[in-house]
């Protein structure tokens, strides 16, 4: 999950990387009663692992760190965002290998989000095989649940949470989630055929010119997703183009609360532009006569006055002209006066 970082540490076999898992699991369970820890599941017949991914929940980072501390003589940490990663002594833990410690990953989630993302993780890349199908049809599937994305005119404008609940989005996404269930995973073949088992798959979707460029660039490094536009050459599958308002049809018709949230979304959005046309930068500078790093200095003052950006444009579109300029020459004068 964390790449690989430490240059001194390798991979483990099987048989190694279970031993290890069996350790650390019992070790922080008897420790830390509080903590919700599992290993993420991987295929069955993985030879051999490049490190061990942890899901985590209830304790913080400081708290993690003592105990591994006490676990290990560690040879480094590394945080990047909700994954801390330890390269942990082999030594300590009558390992033999020909290099001398093994990356530990900790992924930090909500408690709310720790059963969705434990599927979500499991079965190497299958999670996020799964969400290039959800994106075809407008959705966000990922470690925290699956979510409608309000876009407007490439903007996204906020998320709607779908479902928490990994089997009811999976039958929500076209896949049989009796068959996830009941289906051994033992190669990254059994991954890649239940990816695109959905009544909704499209090879388009996984195509790396059809992607964005964060996503393009960030899976032609991923070793799985290659393989998988490798696998899927040969086989005779949908190539359809995305549909990006299915996802919203869909979940108004069985979630009444997504319809909700969409049309409040949308309200929040017209209100926005209103505002906007109200007061923006262009107005500002022409009653200011403050340009650049000053004119957005002086904005971001203004809009600092209430507590958020929606309270914001409420009172902006509630203000007459003559309100709105009074405002800013007060704000500008106080400005002026501080610098």
């Amino acid at each position: 999950m964390g790449g690989n970082i430490f240059i001194n540490a390798g991979r483990l076999d099987a048989a190694q990387y279970h031993q290890l898992v069996q350790r650390l699991v019992t070790d922080f369970k008897r420790k830390q009663p509080k903590l919700s820890i599992e290993a993420i599941t991987a295929y069955s017949e993985k030879e051999s692992f490049g490190d061990l991914d942890f899901l985590v929940t209830g304790i913080s980072k400081e708290e993690l760190e003592m105990y591994v501390a006490g676990q290990t003589d560690y040879f480094g940490v590394s945080h990047n965002g909700p994954v801390v990663s330890y390269a942990y002594k082999l030594s300590d833990f009558e390992i033999e290998a020909s290099h001398e410690a093994f990356q530990v990953d900790f992924i930090f989630v909500e408690p709310e989000e720790f059963e969705f993302a434990k599927n979500y993780f499991a079965y190497n890349d299958l999670g996020n095989l799964i969400g290039q199908t959800a994106a075809g049809l407008g959705l966000k599937f990922g470690h925290k649940g699956l979510y409608y994305k309000y876009i407007e005119d490439t903007q996204l404008l906020g998320e709607i949470l779908i479902t928490r609940n990994f089997y009811e989005a999976l039958e929500f996404l076209g896949y049989d989630y009796i068959r996830y269930l009941n289906q051994e995973f033992k190669t990254l073949e059994d991954v890649f055929t239940f990816a695109a088992s959905s009544k909704y798959f499209s090879t388009w979707n996984y195509q790396l010119e059809n992607r964005n460029h964060v996503g393009r660039i960030r899976d032609k490094k991923r070793s799985t997703y290659t393989k998988f536009l490798e696998w899927m050459k040969d086989k005779v599958l949908p190539d359809n183009p995305p549909d990006k308002e299915k996802g919203i049809i869909l979940s108004s018709k069985l979630y009444p609360h997504i319809a909700i949230e969409f049309v409040q979304l949308t309200l929040d959005r017209q209100l926005a532009d209103r505002a906007k046309q109200l007061f923006n930068g262009q107005n500002v500078a022409l009653r200011t006569g403050l340009q650049g790093k000053e004119l957005g200095q002086v904005m971001q003052l203004i809009k600092n006055q209430y507590p958020t950006q929606k309270e914001f444009h409420k009172a902006i579109v509630n203000m007459s002209p003559e309100k709105i300029g009074e405002m800013i020459d007060a704000v500008v004068a106080k400005y002026k006066a501080e610098v």
